[in-house]
């Protein structure tokens, strides 16, 4: 055992050698991989001075390696050795003088990978483990035009997918802090476009088994990234604005504004469209398609705050506003084969939506390293006015009708929830919990509907009106608990107890100058009580987790037809991973999940009053249990390629469907519990990035749905099979001049029904053709699509763009041509328990739209 005495020379001569070397030169070098040109960590580097070794180091995770010049004169030979790669002998020396005008660079040198064959091996691994890796940037001048974001894309062991999602060195990033904390929104990786790089002091990377929370050991091992911020930058602004204009009164201006001081953060968006660019415009607008989008005038606005005070309050605070207004126009055909009814519907829609689409305000306190609160306020109150102008044809056997409906629909909705938690850590014990809230959530719909009514079936006309009004509510209480015991470092378990109050409480009131009958619930009042435990133990290649609950469910209806009835269901959930390898997991997941009605399916509350077509909630409608079987295969050859297997069987009892009845013109659909019923479906995906930001991906899909319902009392097994394939990737052509992003996708479906079946067919080929030369970007955009359902569609379009940068990237010029031929035209296939559907939109006009984006900050 060291003496204290001893251990204080010891640190005195780490640090007095510490402090020779910072005066000492270094001469650098790089070592790779000469396959991959990846980095290699941990390789290592010897200095022979004949047979002896005078100096060994090792290569950090970026492959850089650094040696005193005073001890690289003196050597010989210098050699690389790297677990399952060939050694590299240098003989060769460069002298200082040479490397002078190197910055003291000895170079990179490539190792090439050799076959290593063991006859035995005894591996004595840490269990347990938690690798950090800092990525030091406080000597890099990045250039201001050079964001966090191109750090991502392929440095520094980091790499983007597609999705826009984070890999390091191929594992998935769950999560990114700034200085330990968020920064304007948690994995608001958005963000990252817009904040130069040269504010980053260090980047810390943590790859860990170890769960935070229980301190127990995980198969599967997360990765999360800390960057933390020069100390001359804990404080700035920066942000960006994109602004357009163009032929047909399109418009755009927005800006995304955002200010920090050390923990305290502001932002502010503000935005006003009509080309559907969405709300949070980081970039300037993408050049796409939308069915109902392109007639869409949007106006938002989003507010936020962040502080953290004395290192134990952090306070929250988000207020979103909304008003947008809709036009569009559709036509529907839709074929009911189990009544053998055709109908085809135009509609004229006119939406206009305002209110707060959200407020949130968010309180965290931890009072000490034990103890937490939480506390939490949310509310949302948005306006929907709708102006339909519907036209009707509808065929069967014995009808043939014409209805004409103008509809004015007005609907109110209003959410509130409050959360209390409180969360306690034991001193006795790490990993061992205590936790316990308090929900309440208070939702209120309000509907007034307006219905006149033009009717002419087998010759006889008839007109009418509908005026409705309906008001439903619901309010819930939750009172939840647990407790996390771990049992050693590799297993836990937690029990815990829940109670649920749900009241849903509808009132309809119906004048109309034919007769209407409605039957609607009062109420609806539900309580459950929940108790059961959850585990999980990690052997060294294997990890068993999983859950069982008992629910006891109390079911009280007041109103004419309702009964009251009681229920308990034991659900379990049950899942092991295996580690095949480092590369190969496989996972096996058996369930058994009770679903319980929510109110769209209990109540009217989705329902019309046009008494053309109409989905009637059932307040008698009983749980739905789901029996799953589930499995999946993960085999990453390598950080940059990857291919996913997958199955499942589902098995359902109770099932939820709908009981359909057709009265002449009128179509009604209930929900209703349909019996038992199965599906599966297989699975495959292959994915590999390459350099420059090259990918490719497929994925296939093989799927088998059963869908009964009862037509006219009798019940119905309608099944189906469905297969969709497609295809992306990136083609860099001429030196990355020219780039091809094509994707190719096609769908087959076939439906048995209870009279007939339906064959659906669908292909979509799309892509961007991108010329890049001269800090200039010219693109097209082709779109063909082709559909077979009812009728046969197909459709080809063309959008282009025409883009260029100044000022080292700060401002983009964009110049966009949308539908440049004229001839878009979007269909849609929908297919139901008994029904195929066609819907096609309105053409989109072509029009041409010029703007600029110029990206700001204060950080010099």
């Amino acid at each position: 055992m060291i003496k204290i005495p001893g251990l204080f020379l010891m640190l005195l001569l780490a640090i007095a050698t510490g402090g020779a070397y910072a005066q000492t030169a270094f001469v650098t070098g790089k070592i790779v991989n000469k396959d991959s040109n990846l980095p290699v960590e941990g390789a290592n580097i010897m200095l022979l001075q004949g047979s002896d070794i005078t100096y060994r180091t090792a290569t950090d995770s970026l492959g850089n390696f650094k040696i005193p010049q005073s001890l690289y004169l003196q050597m010989t030979a210098l050699k690389i050795t790297s677990i399952n790669y060939q050694d590299l002998k240098i003989d060769k020396k460069f002298s200082i003088e040479q490397l002078q005008n190197k910055n003291y660079l000895l170079g990179t040198f490539a190792l090439k990978p050799g076959k290593i064959e063991l006859q035995e091996v005894k591996v004595n691994a840490k269990r347990r483990y938690s690798d950090t890796t800092n990525i030091n940037l406080s000597k890099n001048k990045f250039e201001r035009s050079i964001m966090m974001d191109d750090l991502f894309s392929g440095n520094y062991g980091f790499t983007k997918d597609k999705n826009g999602r984070i890999y390091y060195k191929g594992n998935l990033v769950s999560n990114i802090l700034v200085d330990g904390g968020d920064f304007f929104g948690k994995n608001n990786f958005d963000i990252y476009h817009l904040l130069p790089a040269l504010t980053m002091e260090n980047i810390q990377v943590v790859e860990t088994n170890i769960d935070s929370t229980t301190n127990t050991t995980k198969l599967r091992p997360v990765v999360k990234v800390n960057l933390t911020l020069k100390p001359q930058y804990n404080k700035g602004k920066f942000g960006n604005a994109n602004a357009g204009g163009g032929t047909s009164a399109r418009y755009l201006a927005n800006t995304d504004l955002y200010a920090y001081r050390n923990k305290q953060q502001v932002s502010l968006d503000l935005n006003l469209n009509n080309v559907n660019a969405g709300d949070n415009l980081i970039t300037p607008p993408s050049v796409s398609f939308s069915a109902t989008g392109n007639g869409l005038n949007a106006r938002g606005a989003r507010f936020t705050y962040r502080n953290v005070v004395a290192k134990k309050l952090d306070v929250n605070f988000e207020i979103k506003g909304r008003l947008d207004n809709k036009l569009y126009t559709s036509l529907s055909e839709r074929n009911d084969l189990d009544i053998r009814q055709f109908s085809k519907t135009t509609n004229a829609s006119n939406i206009k939506t305002w209110g707060i689409d959200n407020s949130n305000f968010n309180i965290n306190y931890r009072a000490d390293l034990l103890n937490s609160f939480n506390i939490s306020q949310s509310f949302s109150s948005v306006n929907t006015r709708v102006r339909d102008s519907l036209n009707y044809t509808i065929k069967s056997d014995s009808t043939n009708t014409i209805s004409k409906v103008g509809r004015l629909n007005n609907t109110l909705t209003e959410n509130s929830s409050s959360r209390v938690l409180y969360l306690h850590r034991f001193a006795s014990k790490k990993g061992r919990l205590l936790n316990v809230s308090a929900i309440y959530n208070d939702n209120s719909y309000h509907i007034n509907e307006s219905n006149n009514i033009y009717n002419l079936s087998n010759n006889v006309t008839k007109t009418y009106f509908i005026d409705g009004k309906r008001l439903v509510t619901n309010r819930q209480l939750a009172i939840n608990s647990s407790y996390t015991e771990p049992l050693g470092e590799n297993s836990y378990v937690t029990i815990f107890a829940n109670y649920k109050k749900d009241d849903i409480v509808e009132s309809d009131n119906v004048k109309s100058d034919t007769a209407v009958s409605y039957l609607t619930p009062a109420g609806i009042y539900n309580q459950y009580l929940e108790t059961g435990l959850k585990f999980q133990r990690t052997f060294s290649k294997v990890s068993f987790d999983g859950n069982i609950t008992g629910i006891f469910n109390s079911k009280d209806i007041h109103t004419a037809g309702g009964t009251a009835n009681n229920s308990f269901k034991v659900n379990f959930d049950l899942k092991t991973d295996y580690k095949v390898d480092p590369r190969k997991n496989l996972l096996l997941t058996y369930s058994l999940v009770t679903t319980y009605p929510d109110i769209h399916q209990l109540s009217s509350l989705n329902s019309n009053f046009d008494l053309v077509s109409q989905v009637s909630g059932n307040p008698n409608l009983k749980p739905q249990d789901n029996y799953s079987i589930k499995a999946a295969y993960d085999l990453k050859s390598s950080d940059t390629e990857s291919l996913l297997f997958s199955g499942e069987f589902n098995y359902y009892t109770s099932k939820f469907g709908y009981a359909i009845v057709s009265a002449g013109t009128f179509l009604s659909s209930v929900t209703t519990n349909v019996g038992n019923a199965k599906s599966g479906a297989l699975s495959f995906s292959f994915n590999k990035n390459f350099a420059n930001q090259r990918y490719i991906n497929s994925t296939s899909s093989l799927s088998y749905q059963e869908n009964p319902s009862f037509v006219s009392g009798q019940r119905v097994l309608n099944s189906g099979i469905l297969f969709n394939q497609s295809v992306s990737t990136t083609l860099p052509i001429v030196k990355s001049l020219v780039t091809l992003t094509p994707l190719l996708a096609a769908s087959y479906s076939k439906f048995n029904f209870g009279t007939g079946s339906s064959n659906v067919i669908t292909f979509t080929y799309s892509d961007r053709i991108s010329l890049t030369a001269l800090k200039s970007e010219v693109s097209m955009f082709p779109l063909f699509t082709y559909s077979h359902n009812i009728n046969n569609n197909h459709s080809f379009s063309m959008n282009g763009e025409i883009k260029r940068s100044f000022f080292k990237n700060y401002v983009s010029a964009w110049l966009q041509a949308y539908d440049i031929f004229n001839s878009f035209k979007f269909y849609n296939n929908y297919v139901g328990p008994t029904y195929t559907q066609t819907i096609s939109y309105s053409n989109i006009q072509r029009y041409v739209f010029l703007g600029v984006s110029y990206k700001f900050n204060n950080f010099k």
